[in-house]
């Protein structure tokens, strides 16, 4: 089993832009286990793997339905649902939050989605709307065009990495 290393000028992976998906893909060959329906497990390759998802190859054509788990060879264990099933070959997406450790990192423009999906700058404008100072024309109006800055450049971003 191998697996194509990061951070070098060869390295494998698909910009996010380009492709139109939320995270990075690395391109890996390793085995690993999918894990459905309560106590079924089979044998699969991950042929490559982000942040939100994973790209895998099956032994054979299996019909596979519901939540399942993509059980890799170092433990980790991670929640997914099929999102595309061609032949042998299945696209995963992750459904919770747990970031897999041979994911590429990502890119800056992720990171800056994360920091505006937090709610840091709202919670900021709705403080700043109790008190005194709000009443202020200047206030206010700097306020509204904060907030309406913050929204715009929220959805150009979410333009530019989009879901797996």
């Amino acid at each position: 089993m191998t697996e194509q290393d990061d951070s070098g000028p060869s390295a494998a992976t698909v910009p996010a832009v380009s492709t139109k998906r939320k995270a990075r893909r690395k391109r890996v060959f390793k085995g690993a286990r999918l894990g459905f329906g309560g106590a079924s497990t089979i044998d699969c390759i991950v042929k490559d793997i982000s942040a939100s998802g994973a790209r895998i190859r099956l032994s054979t054509i299996t019909p596979i339905t519901g939540p399942l788990q993509l059980l890799l060879s170092d433990k980790e264990r991670l929640d997914a649902e099929i999102i595309r099933q061609t032949g042998v070959e299945l696209g995963l997406r992750f459904t919770s939050d747990q970031r897999p450790s041979m994911a590429p990192p990502p890119e800056v423009i992720e990171q800056v989605l994360t920091e505006l999906e937090s709610p840091w700058l709202s919670e900021v404008l709705s403080l700043l709307e109790r008190a005194d100072a709000y009443q202020e024309p200047d206030v206010h109006e700097a306020a509204a065009q904060l907030r309406e800055a913050y929204d715009r450049l929220k959805v150009v971003v979410e333009g530019h990495v989009t879901t797996f």
